[in-house]
């Protein structure tokens, strides 16, 4: 019989830790500082033995601390995640564990399975599992009666209520303490295809079943697609090589080269590993726990909560007017139509949140004297990921017939740039540019908030530059963003001339997206 003691327990260098969400899955490599009392003074090897409990489980001992249960599960179980565009993806990846946030969570695992390219591709839909085996759950007894540190208890209940200490709380703990994991073996597999090939999700996640059962080598997910069919080694896109934890490092290579399953199955019992994170419905524990629920007063709790969502949102500068390179740069006269955030959200409902607020869809009309009569934007507020439609000009209401042209870019991403053109009175050409909200896509820039130039965590945006063409690409005012651009829409102006018999005037109003407080 193997006996594993103190630091050779597997778990204990993540269970009773803090944990950046917005770094790697289900990975030691993602804590931050230990804050469970017994958790510590096991990991220093100075636990009182009659805090410890001895436990086998599948022919190895493990020593851990009392407040730590271990349940031999032996059986398997697969954590899925299903989105019809990567914004919807995403939530539903991060509250299979109960940490959803509207962008970036677990960006860094997400980024290195699936690129920027796939990810700005409209009419894409997303797959992503992890397949565990050999499974151990390893959690605590009760959460409620945990014993924390000194610094941390005191730094969660009794820090100050202003933005600025709570973003010095989550930069020094993170957001949530793991609470809850799965030990064992398991292969992670992402996968993506079109909507049009595949037109539900039962149709799709079938085929990738599939096509993940072949690249272990082991009838592992149900699918009622057999080997004689072929279609899903084409029409379903693994976005990257299969993940491996757990088991021999030799083993893992044969599953990974030679599908060869069984090999590695038969070495994970003596080789556990971090593999996953109890969901929100196993047994009622969650795998990660938000530090706010963890306060000893709902207030203060509350105050954590509302902070989070505003630090770890994304939000834009003060946003500045630039005219297109063709553009004549008129603000205003009876035929320039526009809308943006400063202007027309100021007194509304929605003021307290012109910080999120971007442009994501675009639509106009012009009448017979090539004059733009109406336009319509949709607005996403990026802290909640709500959509809205607003209107100017001979219309008070939006229906998407009363336009010419029309078009929103994916979920999850922003409009950064469009062209216009127009034709026989119609706005017969038009194509916006989109980019991802990508948390992993940041850097430090210098920009003015509220008037004084600051250094701050900026950019947030995916590389990959994406287009909706409505029409054909054929533009006679255009704002194209650059490579390596970093700057969002919040704001458009627009003219058609009669004389011209072209568009004559566009002005975008650009902003650059940063966080309140940095994620690394």
């Amino acid at each position: 019989m193997t006996t594993n003691t103190d630091n050779d327990v597997p778990g204990m260098d993540v269970l009773g830790y803090t944990y950046n969400i917005f770094g790697l899955y289900a990975s030691p490599k993602a804590t931050m500082l230990a804050v469970v009392q017994d958790i510590v003074d096991f990991n220093n090897n100075d636990l009182d033995d009659s805090l410890l409990v001895t436990q086998t489980v599948d022919g190895v001992s493990y020593t851990y601390p009392k407040i730590c249960m271990f349940q031999d599960v032996s059986t398997t179980r697969c954590n899925t995640a299903y989105g019809d565009n990567y914004q919807s993806f995403q939530s539903a990846f991060s509250s299979t564990v109960g940490a959803s946030v509207e962008y970036g969570a677990f960006s860094a695992s997400l980024s290195s399975e699936y690129s920027s390219t796939t990810v700005t591709t409209s009419d894409r839909q997303y797959y992503r599992l992890v397949d565990t085996y050999q499974g151990v759950i390893a959690r605590f007894d009760d959460t409620n009666n945990l014993t924390f540190t000194d610094d941390f208890s005191a730094d969660l209940n009794d820090g100050g209520d202003d933005l600025d200490s709570i973003k010095s709380l989550y930069q020094t703990y993170g957001t949530h303490l793991v609470t809850g994991l799965i030990l064992g073996g398991s292969v992670t597999a992402s996968y993506s295809a079109s909507t049009e090939t595949y037109s539900s999700e039962s149709e799709f996640v079938n085929e990738a079943n599939a096509k993940y059962n072949a690249s272990v080598g082991s009838v592992r997910l149900y699918t009622t697609v057999t080997s004689a069919d072929s279609t899903y080694q084409s029409d379903v896109e693994q976005d990257d090589q299969i993940e491996v934890k757990g088991g021999t490092a030799a083993a893992q290579s044969a599953l990974i080269n030679d599908q060869d399953w069984d090999t590695w199955a038969a070495s994970v019992s003596d080789n556990l590993a971090v593999v996953d994170f109890l969901g929100d419905d196993t047994e009622g524990y969650p795998g990660l726990t938000p530090i706010w629920e963890l306060c000893s007063d709902s207030t203060r709790g509350d105050t954590l909560e509302t902070a989070f969502y505003e630090l770890y949102s994304p939000q834009h500068t003060t946003p500045v007017w630039t005219k297109a390179p063709n553009s004549d740069g008129n603000t205003s006269g009876t035929y320039v139509l526009g809308w943006n955030v400063n202007d027309d959200l100021a007194g509304s409902e929605y003021e307290s949140r012109i910080p999120y607020m971007v442009l994501t869809g675009f639509g106009a009309r012009i009448d017979g004297n090539d004059h733009v009569t109406r336009i319509a934007v949709q607005v996403t507020d990026l802290g909640t990921g709500d959509t809205y439609d607003f209107v100017k000009g001979d219309v008070t209401t939006f229906m998407q017939s009363d336009y010419e042209q029309y078009a929103t870019v994916p979920a999850g991403c922003v409009m950064t740039g469009i062209a216009l053109r127009e034709k026989d009175d119609n706005l017969a050409d038009m194509t916006l540019y989109y980019q991802a909200v990508d948390m992993t896509e940041r850097n430090t820039v210098s920009v003015t908030i509220d008037g004084t130039i600051t250094r701050i965590t900026g950019g947030l945006l995916g590389t990959n530059i994406g287009s909706i063409a409505c029409g054909s690409s054929a533009a006679e005012q255009a704002w194209v963003p650059a490579s390596g651009n970093t700057s969002v829409m919040t704001g458009i102006q627009v003219a058609s001339s009669g004389q011209a018999q072209s568009f004559v005037t566009l002005n975008v109003y650009l902003a650059t997206l940063y966080l309140e407080v940095d994620q690394d």
